[in-house]
């Protein structure tokens, strides 16, 4: 389903896209809002939830890389690099 398609649904429909052919990836606080993030055929979907409310409150649709900084931003590679194998000189 590609972006246009997804925006046109209603918001019941949207969740039970998200829930059946979505998947997760990663979660981020921001103010008041718990925002989950799946990808979806190409697309990725962000789900704004309340915290108190414990439902979507809306859905931010994109495709660009770029929006998906605060996400990479929590990734810790610190473990990675102790693992690389030195080269001797």
């Amino acid at each position: 389903m590609k972006s246009k398609k997804f925006k046109c649904l209603n918001k019941k429909q949207k969740i039970n896209t998200l829930l059946k052919y979505g998947s997760f990836l990663a979660d981020r606080k921001y103010g008041p809002f718990k925002i989950m993030l799946y990808e979806l055929n190409g697309c990725y979907v962000e789900a704004y939830f309340l915290s108190w409310r414990k439902e979507v409150m809306f859905f931010n649709v994109f495709e660009s890389v770029e929006n998906l900084q605060p996400y990479l931003r929590k990734i810790d590679l610190s473990e990675l690099f102790h693992q690389v194998p030195q080269k001797k000189i």
